[in-house]
């Protein structure tokens, strides 16, 4: 086992499960592979020998550990493109319709957009912090960011009529 012992594990999957689900929910757009990475991330967590210095390690790792693994979904080329339930499942963590249609819209967008959006409005993370997470340039991450909100106002523009 790793550097953690089974009641902090535990505590450690209560507070950042939900998190990182939604953050492979997004990258894979099926909600059982999001489970799965969901458990393997976990499973790294609990095998990993590194230390953390506090707790925000602990969740920046987890991030780029669930986005290394959805990007790695993602290219396997034995991933077959299946559309229904899953997809229709996954859109299940927004209650309010309007949240859904954001959503949505979300999904159509680049990888790159959708988890600079997510980590920026979701998880509060600043433009530096994200650009630290996600190994890039600050200029990067606030263009990525400047590029996401413009497709997105551009896709409701023309959903709107």
């Amino acid at each position: 086992m790793g550097t953690y012992d089974e009641s902090s594990l535990s505590d450690m999957i209560m507070k950042y499960s939900s998190m990182i689900l939604r953050i492979a929910v997004q990258n894979t757009n099926d909600f059982y592979v999001a489970e799965d990475i969901t458990q393997e991330v976990f499973i790294k967590l609990m095998t990993c020998k590194k230390a953390f210095d506090n707790e925000n390690y602990v969740k920046a790792w987890l991030i780029k550990v669930t986005l290394n693994m959805c990007k790695n979904h993602t290219k396997s080329s034995w991933r077959k493109r299946t559309v229904s339930i899953q997809e229709r499942e996954a859109t299940q963590f927004f209650v309010l319709p309007e949240d859904r249609y954001i959503f949505e819209l979300i999904m159509k967008l680049p990888d790159k957009y959708k988890n600079v959006l997510y980590l920026y409005y979701y998880e509060e993370y600043t433009v530096p912090e994200i650009a630290e997470l996600l190994d890039k340039k600050i200029n990067t991450i606030s263009t990525w960011l400047r590029r996401a909100r413009i497709e997105l106002k551009k896709m409701r523009r023309n959903s709107d009529g």
